[in-house]
């Protein structure tokens, strides 16, 4: 309390974090069972508000001060509850991210491994919020061998891999999520790749393996990525009408091009990781 007492004079956000619940509900059906009659969600519920409340209290007789029910999170401490994003755990992380600046909040959504669909949403929100600067970095810093418009390649392919493992769709992830769930691991990533076939074809057409008109057949095949099309079309113009025309120039057309593929990967994996939680945990 001393602590928190301490960081508030500092003007500083303060959170308070009481673990252990996943025992206190057992406890709890133990020796009241009718206290989840109405179902177990529901009462798990009513119980995590009591505790709010009753954490709330002691702080105030502690001498704290008033205490925001919203600042109190209950979790659990098990790594598989927080993982899952059980009880108040997702929405202290929630809470965390926004005392964050967003070099931080990068570093700890692609750091932190979380399997609740609600940190899947704020990742995909944190990374579409972070494209634009990407593309523009990327739009003068080199140029793609076969395009006329300036592209940064290795930035690209980078951060599409950077955003693919912090929605816990690469290999290593899929095997820590089938070893928790007790799926296989070759069908959970097949599942996977099944899905982000679309973002592997733009990774390979970044990478000069794939020409502009396989990555437009993979686009009209899936049925998306209309505006993605439209930009890799004005791409092509400006290779074919001024092959040597100058960065300034074609710096419009390559940041449109790199923001409208990043935007896409985005979607695409956020569909993907959401889809997943979904097929695992079922």
């Amino acid at each position: 309390v001393w602590i928190a007492r301490k960081a508030k004079e500092m003007d500083k956000k303060v959170l308070f974090v009481r673990s252990k619940f996943d025992q206190d509900v057992a406890n709890k059906m133990r020796d009241d069972p009718g206290y989840f009659d109405w179902g177990q969600e529901e009462g798990e519920e009513r119980l995590l508000e009591e505790h709010r409340q009753d954490y709330v209290n002691k702080l105030e007789a502690l001498g704290y001060g008033r205490v925001d029910i919203g600042d109190v999170f209950i979790i659990s401490g098990l790594l598989y509850n927080i993982q899952r994003g059980r009880w108040d755990a997702t929405e202290l992380k929630d809470a965390i991210l926004k005392q964050l600046d967003i070099q931080q909040k990068m570093l700890l959504i692609t750091t932190c491994q979380d399997y609740s669909p609600t940190m899947v949403r704020a990742k995909a929100e944190i990374y579409r919020s972070r494209a634009w600067k990407v593309a523009l970095g990327m739009a003068g810093a080199g140029a793609i061998p076969f395009a006329g418009t300036g592209v940064n390649v290795g930035t690209m392919v980078t951060t599409m891999l950077l955003f693919k493992g912090g929605f816990g769709l690469d290999e290593t992830s899929v095997a820590k999520l089938a070893t928790m769930t007790g799926k296989d691991r070759d069908d959970l990533q097949h599942f996977v790749d099944e899905r982000l076939s679309l973002v592997s074809k733009i990774t390979q057409f970044f990478q000069g393996n794939i020409s502009r008109q396989q990555l437009k057949e993979a686009l009209v095949a899936t049925g998306v990525g209309g505006v993605f099309a439209s930009a890799i079309a004005v791409d092509a113009t400006i290779d074919m009408a001024v092959p040597f025309i100058g960065g300034l120039v074609t710096a419009p057309a390559s940041f449109g091009l790199g923001w409208y593929a990043l935007c896409l990967v985005i979607e695409q994996q956020e569909q993907c990781a959401l889809a997943l939680l979904q097929y695992a945990f079922r």
